[in-house]
C-alpha cells in the first residue's frame, strides 16, 4: 500500500471485497460486523499512513484472516496493519527510551496507544474508536521495527 492520499481508500475497498467474499455464506457475517471492520480498518490504516516513515523499503501492509475456535462458538474477522515505523539503527540499548527490536534500537514514535483527546483536538480518537468497536485489539513491534496494529471483530 502506498502512502498517497488514495491508499487508505483503496485498502478499505480491498478489505471490504475480501470480507464479503470470505465465506461461502456471506449472510453469516452481519452487516454490523462488516461495518465495524471497515470503520476500524479506516482508523488504523489512516494512522499507519500518517505516522509511518515509509520510504518504499517497508510499506504499509494489510493482512486479513478469518478466526474460528475449533469446536467453539467464536468466529471473528482479524485485520493486521503493519507500518514501516521508523527504521531501526544499530547501537547500544538505552534503558530510558529505546524499544528493542532484533537487537536494534527503534527510534521515532512509540507504539500506538489509546490517548485522551480534548474536545477541540483534530486527532487522537482513532484507537478509541477501535477500542469501542473491536472485540479485541493490540499493538506489537514487527520484525522490521515497524508497528503492527491488529483487531478482531466477532461475527
Amino acid at each position: 500500500m502506498g502512502d498517497d492520499a488514495g491508499a487508505v481508500s483503496r485498502a478499505r475497498e480491498w478489505l471490504h471485497a475480501r470480507v464479503t467474499e470470505a465465506t461461502p455464506y456471506p449472510v453469516l457475517i452481519s452487516r454490523e460486523a462488516i461495518d465495524d471492520v471497515m470503520i476500524c480498518a479506516g482508523e488504523v490504516l489512516a494512522n499507519a499512513v500518517q505516522h509511518s516513515s515509509a520510504d518504499g523499503r517497508f510499506p504499509v501492509r494489510v493482512h486479513l484472516a478469518m478466526v474460528a475456535e475449533p469446536g467453539g462458538p467464536r468466529a471473528a474477522i482479524r485485520v493486521e496493519v503493519h507500518d514501516a515505523g521508523s527504521p531501526p539503527v544499530s547501537g547500544p540499548s538505552c534503558q530510558r527510551c529505546a524499544h528493542l527490536t532484533c537487537g536494534r534500537i527503534r527510534v521515532g514514535p512509540p507504539r500506538p496507544r489509546l490517548r485522551e483527546a480534548s474536545d477541540d483536538a483534530e486527532s487522537g480518537r482513532g484507537l478509541r474508536i477501535v477500542d469501542q468497536l473491536a472485540t479485541q485489539w493490540g499493538t506489537e513491534i514487527d520484525a522490521h521495527g515497524g508497528n503492527l496494529v491488529w483487531f478482531e471483530v466477532d461475527y
